[in-house]
């Protein structure tokens, strides 16, 4: 026999081929693996990894039974490589006519991904089963050297994440771990086609390998034998010496070299761009020793390890050093955390402090609660209890509204092990942290930290019972229409794993902003329509296309009218999303000088239950189209593209012929305010407050300026004043709860001996 027996023929081929069949048809029923796309080509890598070798055993085999001086070990391993690729086309046909049942959604980015992450590995696997099978004639013996080489493989992955700072990680033969779920668009990145092209090159040497140990001449094993030695020596040179130059890894050193300014402070050790200016590393320095100070007090605890902070000078740098772009994270077993840089107050500080601060008081591989897998109910429930409520809602107020709207997550299913990464994160965050927070209030600090300590609910009491206990106390809580509609934005859309086509659909919306970005609207429009095609039952889209099409100016009143009556008809509109546009929209027509059509709109937005925002949106538009002079001051601001600093100045002088006019008082003081004058924007809100703004929503927000603009400048008395008049006006629990945040931040700021941040 001259050549070997058809490769296609042999068993385990043919298991090979039905055991991608059957992860295609498992996949066509799990969510995001449905189609074609990054979850279904990792399935497909996991199935390689596992099945490829044996195709691999087999080609050896029948290279093995033709004459020994016709055998080519090289050709058998190569045989093996190719057809386990190649057999990937199986699978992706089956997963396609899952389309016929559900959105195909990218084929082209899914067949990327395809090539990207499952054909580099089952070429690798075959290779590398061939190459075994060659070295020993034991089948036990060749399965053994497989199964330690791909172990060593991910134990060594899995341990480059778990002890250095990303949480992405690279594999040769499970391909690709691109970091936290909430991140949902996942790009092919350059370090990503480099680490795969290193895989296929491994397969290449595994070839190589296997004619160096061949029956055959001399020359021909000399010549495999080179080639094995100088690209294994150059895969292990690339990965040793280069590897985190080309983005493979991620290592503390690499992060200081990103990240080179550093100062240590209290228990914190800072680290941020070096090219900061005096005011933003001050400003980092006093969110974190005034944030940590608050919750060592509240924990009752001395931290025993420095927390470190990495403060990233963009969210794309963190994505290309740690894996995560839009998500801040912590590492509490590491003791530190990762940031996007941020405001002042930085919004997301608190809140990562707390998982790392919590870890001083638990245990496990995470120190965390749950073990080997994480209670995240618990990880984050804590988080967002002992975080600031600065948003719309308190945590509490959220999870009452939610369960007005019938989305509150089931509580019990939340606490399991996968049951807070299945349901949608918004409210899931909301709903445990409510929890923990019902429990702090009734157990104490001391039992919460022994709750994190054991991740058991039965120290506190029974569960059930706990659930609901908790739940009633939240039916005692009251909600108006506002907060209701407010929640209904927020928790909306659901989890990442009930929507069609979720990860295409960001990257779609991704590409759009950037395009438009670009001032490329009719090509950001095109993918706006392409992303509404695959999620036709999600209005905010429409909602992000009715402002890429309105921003995109010149454009056509008559296609942004359409698309906001396409959104207005919306089956799933809610009334923050129609509020919110129909400012956008009434903002258009008054540019576009259609003034009566203008005040319609903003007349209809009045009529809804609001967000605060929306409704002091709302509410100055109307206040201003009722005056003449008011109108030319005002509404310019809001609708003239860029010169806000010439509206401003134009303001500012109208004051001096209208001084006791105060809603002109509360507009300029706020945009003094938004540039750090405090002095004057303090002197114009104090003026706004004594003459009255005439409406609650308004006294409360410049109130909330007044109380800022006082503590920025560490005159704390006068915060107090201020916030103790906020207090009195009626009105959100959450402005009150950040006013005396910032009172304590000022006097914080007045016991360190800190002067004003200029």
């Amino acid at each position: 026999m001259r050549n070997p027996p058809g490769l296609w023929r042999t068993r385990e081929a043919l298991c090979l081929v039905l055991a991608y069949a059957a992860a295609a048809t498992v996949c066509a029923f799990l969510p995001l693996a449905d189609h074609l796309g990054f979850e279904f080509a990792a399935a497909l890598t996991l199935v390689a990894a596992v099945a490829s070798p044996f195709v691999g055993f087999a080609a050896m085999k029948s290279e093995k039974s033709i004459e020994p001086d016709l055998q080519r070990p090289a050709r058998a391993a190569a045989r093996a490589g190719w057809f386990t690729a190649a057999a990937l086309v199986v699978p992706a046909a089956l997963i396609l006519l899952n389309s016929l049942r559900r959105p195909i959604c990218d084929p082209i980015a899914g067949s990327i991904w395809l090539l990207v992450l499952a054909a580099p590995t089952a070429w690798l696997a075959a290779t590398l089963g061939a190459l075994s099978r060659l070295v020993t004639s034991r089948l036990r013996w060749a399965i053994a050297i497989v199964f330690f080489v791909e172990v060593a493989s991910i134990v060594t992955s899995v341990a480059a994440v778990y002890l250095g700072p990303p949480i992405f990680g690279f594999d040769h033969f499970f391909g690709y771990f691109p970091g936290p779920i909430y991140d949902e668009t996942i790009l092919v990145t350059p370090a990503l086609l480099s680490f795969r092209a290193a895989s296929v090159l491994w397969g290449v040497t595994a070839i190589a390998a296997a004619g160096a140990l061949s029956s055959g001449d001399r020359v021909a094993r000399r010549m495999h034998a080179w080639w094995a030695g100088c690209l294994a020596g150059l895969l292990i040179a690339i990965s040793s010496l280069w590897g985190s130059d080309l983005g493979w890894r991620t290592t503390d050193r690499l992060l200081r070299a990103a990240l080179s300014g550093e100062i240590h402070v209290d228990n914190l050790v800072l680290h941020f761009p070096r090219d900061w200016s005096d005011r933003e590393v001050e400003g980092l320095v006093r969110n974190a020793t005034f944030d940590a100070a608050q919750l060592e007090r509240a924990f009752g605890i001395v931290p025993t390890h420095p927390v470190h902070i990495w403060m990233y000078r963009s969210a794309d740098q963190k994505r290309r050093l740690t894996g995560a772009y839009s998500v801040v994270y912590a590492k509490p077993y590491r003791h530190e955390v990762h940031l996007n840089p941020g405001g002042y107050p930085h919004g997301s500080l608190r809140h990562e402090l707390v998982h790392a601060l919590a870890g001083e008081f638990s245990r496990g591989p995470w120190l965390t609660p749950g073990g080997l897998v994480p209670n995240a109910a618990l990880v984050e429930g804590f988080a967002v209890a002992y975080d600031l409520d600065d948003g719309t809602l308190t945590s509490t107020q959220e999870a009452k509204a939610m369960r007005d709207l019938k989305l509150a997550p089931n509580l019990e299913r939340l606490l399991a092990p996968t049951g807070f990464v299945a349901e949608a994160s918004t409210r899931a965050y909301a709903y445990a942290g409510a929890f923990i927070r019902y429990l702090d209030s009734r157990f104490g600090v001391a039992a919460m930290r022994t709750l994190y300590l054991t991740g058991d609910l039965k120290e506190l009491g029974q569960p059930d019972l706990l659930i609901r206990d908790f739940e009633r106390m939240l039916d005692t809580v009251t909600t108006d229409a506002n907060a209701r509609a407010s929640s209904a934005r927020r928790n909306a859309r659901p989890s990442i794993f009930r929507r069609s086509c979720a990860r295409e659909v960001a990257a779609l919306v991704d590409l759009a902003f950037a395009l438009s970005g670009n001032r490329l609207g009719d090509q950001a429009l095109a993918k706006f329509d392409a992303a509404c095609a695959l999620q036709p039952s999600d209005a905010s889209l429409v909602r992000d296309k009715l402002g890429v099409a309105i921003r995109m100016r010149p454009n056509s009143l008559s296609r942004i009218l359409e698309i906001a009556d396409a959104l207005w008809a919306h089956p799933n509109l809610d009334p923050s999303l129609e509020g919110s546009s129909r400012v956008l929209v009434g903002d258009e027509l008054w540019r576009q000088r259609d003034f009566a059509r203008a005040r319609a709109q903003y007349d209809s937005a009045s009529v809804l239950p609001l967000d605060p925002e929306t409704r002091r949106a709302v509410r100055i538009r109307l206040r201003a189209t009722t005056d003449a002079l008011l109108a030319s001051l005002v509404m310019p601001f809001y609708t003239e593209a860029g010169g806000v600093f010439a509206q401003m100045v134009r303001m500012s002088d109208a004051l001096a012929h209208r001084p006791n006019d105060a809603l002109l008082l509360y507009l300029v003081g706020r945009q003094f305010y938004i540039r750090g004058a405090d002095d004057k924007a303090a002197e114009l809100t104090e003026r706004a407050h004594a003459v009255g703004l005439g409406d609650a929503e308004l006294v409360r927000h410049n109130l909330a300026t007044l109380v800022v603009a006082h503590a920025r400048r560490n005159r704390c008395d006068d915060a107090e004043r201020a916030r103790v008049n906020l207090r009195a006006a009626p009105g959100s629990a959450t402005e009150d709860a950040v006013a005396t945040d910032w009172v304590a931040r000022c006097q914080f700021a007045i016991a360190r001996g800190w002067k004003p941040l200029q």
